[in-house]
């Protein structure tokens, strides 16, 4: 949680699901998915470099 200059809260509810291959990562997603979760799939890669 963070506060703006505005001291109003900002929420991020965000989490990284990681683990190696075949882990089930993707049946996670897709499950919480099922469950009306938001998703956002992307790689680490595109924050890293």
């Amino acid at each position: 949680m963070m506060m703006n200059k505005n001291s109003s809260t900002i929420n991020n509810n965000w989490y990284v699901i990681a683990g190696g291959p075949s882990t089930g990562k993707s049946t996670v997603i897709n499950l919480l998915h099922k469950l009306a979760y938001n998703r956002s799939c992307q790689t680490l890669h595109r924050f890293l470099a």
